[in-house]
């Protein structure tokens, strides 16, 4: 997977992005780092499809580097982030099985080994509102990161997961997405530290671009 962002900026009341311009090529694992409210999230929503640039375009490239149309993109990609919501009623058995209805698992996993990697096999049928912030995180990160994807989004992948937690997500980027492109929306520099790349968003502000 390659992405191409050309001149991408995304203005509401002020610009929060302006005038990006990188190149993301996988395999990599790339860290997308700044304060809270700097517009990390903005940015990585623009790769994803799910926001539009104000100006600018992103283009995502398929290994043979041709461009891939939004329908084919979706089915590339795995995302996710704090803000998307998930059905709190269903268990995870349940979220397992619709899920997976429409993605394929990496590597011939089995959904007994899926559970197993995700250490959560005494949860299975517990609904998703019964379990801990640590938990549900663990889970949401494992449907996204064990799907078979050419690109992983993960925005504040390691909120509220404690520092064996911590451990266990980067074991299973380690071990799943050595091969794949992944780019992790932080500001936690233990994520910063483990990506093989980091990105300022603070390099991509008027300010910032008006004195180069």
């Amino acid at each position: 997977m390659l992405i191409e962002l050309r001149e991408v900026s995304k203005r509401y009341k002020h610009w929060v992005i302006y005038h990006c311009t990188e190149t993301m090529r996988g395999p990599s694992t790339i860290a997308l780092v700044g304060a809270n409210g700097s517009g990390k999230s903005t940015l990585l929503k623009m790769i994803s499809g799910y926001l539009s640039p104000t100006s600018g375009e992103v283009v995502h490239c398929n290994d043979a580097n041709e461009p891939l149309q939004s329908g084919d993109l979706v089915g590339s990609m795995g995302f996710a982030a704090p803000y998307l919501e998930y059905i709190e009623e269903l268990t995870l058995i349940e979220h397992f099985q619709f899920h997976f209805e429409h993605k394929k698992l990496q590597k011939d996993l089995t959904k007994e080994r899926f559970f197993q990697l995700i250490r959560l096999e005494e949860y299975q049928h517990e609904r998703l509102a019964d379990l801990s912030s640590g938990l549900k995180q663990r889970f949401i990160l494992g449907l996204t990161i064990l799907s078979d994807s050419e690109l992983y989004l993960l925005d504040e992948p390691c909120s509220f997961l404690d520092e064996q937690a911590q451990q266990w997500f980067f074991e299973l980027v380690t071990d799943f997405l050595a091969d794949k492109l992944c780019i992790i929306a932080t500001n936690q520099q233990v994520v910063i530290d483990f990506c093989q790349q980091a990105l300022d968003v603070k390099n991509y502000k008027p300010e910032t671009r008006k004195s180069e």
